[in-house]
């Protein structure tokens, strides 16, 4: 009986730690705004797309007098135990999202063919803990198909979902479209 308490005591003290966590953490414009109580808002989803098992949508939070007061990316991830998390990024750090795929996808290019001393990751990651990045493990020629792309939120399941590197330009492309869209919103 001990025994049974003491691992539901571990269970439950894990899973409190990685809530705090996630409750600590820095807030983008969008998570404050949806944290506050007692506000009426509406949160309208538009889907631009998947890559395997992560969800793109953008974001649009009107009050209730029918004012925008937040836009942005939402990024859903679904972990290896089924579980998801997601992240939130604002419309700037959307701009500095693209830019940072743009230095990942002419970086992976310049490895191409290229040994690779030791392990390197080349990562961006924004105010709410989301991470999007690609690595390359040590080998004398590095081939394109030996680079992973990797996406994570701080919030959840720690571990990054790893896609092939080929998705770097669609995720280019869908945050691009997202981007497009909260403009004409």
């Amino acid at each position: 009986m001990k025994k049974w308490f003491f691992i539901a005591v571990i269970i439950l003290s894990s899973g409190h730690m990685c809530f705090a966590d996630c409750v600590d953490a820095q807030k983008t414009k969008i998570e404050t705004f949806l944290l506050k109580h007692g506000v009426v808002y509406q949160k309208q989803w538009i889907k631009l797309g998947y890559l395997d098992n992560v969800q793109l949508n953008v974001v649009i939070v009107t009050d209730q007098n029918n004012s925008v007061v937040a836009k942005g990316l939402n990024v859903k991830i679904e972990g290896y135990n089924g579980l998801m998390t997601a992240a939130w990024l604002d419309t700037e750090e959307i701009v500095d999202l693209l830019k940072a795929l743009d230095f990942m996808i002419n970086t992976a290019k310049t490895w191409d063919h290229k040994p690779l001393a030791d392990y390197t990751e080349v990562v961006f990651s924004t105010t709410g803990g989301f991470k999007l990045g690609f690595y390359g493990e040590p080998k004398k020629t590095i081939k394109m198909n030996d680079l992973k792309m990797f996406v994570s939120c701080d919030c959840g399941e720690k571990a990054p979902r790893l896609l092939d590197i080929n998705h770097l330009e669609e995720f280019k492309t869908l945050a691009t479209n997202g981007l497009a869209l909260i403009g004409r919103r």
